[in-house]
Order: C-alpha cells, then sequence, then structure tokens
C-alpha cells in the first residue's frame, strides 16, 4: 500500500509541474499571439500608406511630363 501511496505522491507532483509549465507557456503564447495582432495591423497599415503613395505618385506622373524631367536632371 506504501508503493502506491509513492506512486501517487510522484504523480501528483508531475502532474503540478506540468500544471505550472502549461500555465507559462499559456501566458507566452497569449503575449505573442497580442504581438502578432499588433504586428499584423502595422502591417497593414503600411500596406495602405504603400497604396496612396502610388496613387499619388501615379496623378504626378499625369502632370509631368517625364521627358522634362529627364532633361532638368540631365542636360545635354
Amino acid at each position: 500500500m506504501a508503493w502506491l501511496f509513492g506512486l501517487d505522491k510522484q504523480n501528483a507532483e508531475a502532474y503540478s509541474a506540468f500544471f505550472r509549465e502549461n500555465n507559462v507557456l499559456k501566458k507566452d503564447l497569449k503575449y505573442y499571439h497580442s504581438q502578432h495582432n499588433s504586428l499584423e495591423r502595422r502591417v497593414k497599415g503600411l500596406e495602405r500608406d504603400v497604396e496612396s503613395l502610388k496613387d499619388e505618385l501615379e496623378d504626378l506622373d499625369e502632370c509631368v511630363d517625364r521627358q522634362t524631367v529627364v532633361d532638368i536632371i540631365h542636360p545635354r
């Protein structure tokens, strides 16, 4: 009977250790998930900024004669 008690105690200690480790991993996962979401929002914002800048560049291209700009930069 004492042998069974020893196993029960050992199992309880192992369960307790695994439970603590599981809680640590859950906290880490929650933190990394939050970080992932924050980075995802930042990336989406940057993608919107890039699209906006592309639109502005297209508008400028329509207003400027490329050859004139090239001639200004590289006079003959």
